[in-house]
């Protein structure tokens, strides 16, 4: 019996350390290290509230995880439970290596990682710690960047050496669309073909008719992100007929 009363006086002072202050053993997360991998698609909040001011990070950065609150600034234990069904209530703060600090929201975090996160275990696959694979992706990005801007200069070198008229240079510069171009200007308007695989344009399809030839392509415009966006051009006779956008 007395054994079952120290149970009971235990379990009793747990859930009122829980009722007045933090979490008693902490959150499993916090104190340890995390990364951010796609710096324009995760929000960082100002203060533990949905509506608080936002800002993204320039880089990709390491952080470590300080504390966690509910909505509003709420110690954590008042939300535990509704974590995993309802992780928008959950704020954690983040200490960068920058030095910046802010609020993630739990909806990158729960009911796993998002695709904008890594972690200690994800990072350990491929022998990394979070602030190595945070350097490692920003050396990337920084060299995909050089890349981009070397097939940018050669893009617009082909423009303007082009016997296009005026009107249609513009055009393809400013990367729009009208039927009627080409598919050359298409390409080169959309990116060249060489930029793979940063925006791949596959063809999908091809049809010979009494009209002539008719082409399907597809652009893949968001390799990076979770929802893809594809641009899908018809030709006919290597020109543009119409072409529709869709996201999955």
């Amino acid at each position: 019996m007395k054994r079952y009363m120290f149970l009971i006086t235990i379990l009793f002072i747990l859930l009122i350390s829980c009722a007045k202050g933090p979490w008693p053993f902490g959150h499993l997360w916090v104190g340890k290290s995390f990364a951010v991998i796609a710096p324009k698609e995760v929000k960082i909040h100002t203060e533990p509230r949905i509506e608080s001011g936002v800002f993204y990070l320039v880089e990709h950065e390491a952080f470590i995880i300080d504390d966690v609150f509910c909505e509003g600034g709420k110690v954590y234990a008042d939300c535990f439970m509704l974590v995993m069904e309802y992780p928008e209530v959950v704020f954690f703060k983040a200490r960068f290596e920058s030095g910046k600090e802010g609020y993630i929201n739990g909806v990158y975090f729960y009911p796993k990682l998002s695709y904008y996160l890594t972690s200690e275990e994800r990072s350990a696959y491929i022998g990394m710690t979070p602030k190595e694979d945070a350097a490692d992706s920003r050396r990337q990005y920084k060299e995909a960047e050089i890349e981009l801007n070397e097939m940018e200069k050669k893009r617009l070198s082909a423009i303007v050496s082009s016997a296009w008229p005026d009107e249609i240079k513009q055009l393809v510069i400013d990367r729009r669309l009208k039927p009627g171009m080409t598919k050359e200007q298409v390409m080169l308007s959309q990116n060249p073909p060489d930029t793979q695989p940063f925006k791949p344009l596959k063809k999908v399809s091809e049809t010979v008719a009494e009209e002539g030839v008719f082409e399907k392509w597809v652009y893949d415009n968001s390799p990076f992100v979770s929802k893809k966006k594809f641009i899908t051009y018809y030709f006919l006779n290597n020109i543009l007929v119409r072409w529709e956008e869709t996201v999955e």
